[in-house]
């Protein structure tokens, strides 16, 4: 479900912003289209946010990051991600993901967020490509297959690691500290 206003914001950000000829039309039938939940939120973090309750997408942080040009495809390429993540949280199911998120061994939780991250970036880069009918530049991405990246990342991963314990209130409390507002 894409709402109204969500629509109308993208729609006016694409166009504000020169989007290197992205195929728009094409972003928001694949949204209106699909079985996920879409929210436009203020973030506290991410610029992206999936959840076994729907997708967060922070366009006005997003929109302030770079260059217009990489703006734009990185908010393609974001709602993209977190609809891969969305989907593999749908083809799971809540417990899995909960049990998933709740491993006691941090090197087992992280290899799982890491392989999650990877295949919501390759699901991204290749319904980029599908749908622009050019690649997505994977130094855009998080690239955690790079050994540098994937050490950084830890850091990241750990700021959730242990939290959720199993328990939907505990994830759903640590997924509220991450939304300030949704529109």
């Amino acid at each position: 479900m894409l709402k109204e206003n969500f629509k109308n914001k993208l729609i006016e950000s694409f166009n504000d912003n020169k989007h290197d000829n992205l195929n728009v039309d094409g972003l928001i039938s694949f949204m209106e289209n699909s079985d996920v939940n879409y929210y436009m939120a203020d973030l506290n973090g991410p610029m992206g946010m999936a959840t076994i309750n729907g997708v967060y997408i922070d366009v006005n942080n997003v929109l302030s990051k770079y260059s217009n040009r990489i703006n734009a495809m990185l908010l393609y390429f974001i709602i993209l991600h977190e609809t891969a993540h969305m989907k593999r949280i749908t083809k799971l199911g809540k417990d899995k993901v909960l049990e998933k998120l709740s491993l006691t061994d941090f090197n087992d939780f992280f290899e799982h967020v890491v392989n999650e991250e990877l295949i919501a970036d390759n699901y991204g880069c290749l319904i980029y490509y599908i749908l622009n009918k050019k690649k997505y530049p994977s130094n855009y991405t998080q690239n955690l297959g790079d050994v540098d990246n994937k050490e950084r990342y830890k850091n990241t991963a750990r700021g959730f690691y242990g939290q959720i314990q199993n328990d939907e209130t505990k994830y759903n409390k640590l997924v509220n500290r991450f939304i300030k507002k949704i529109y």
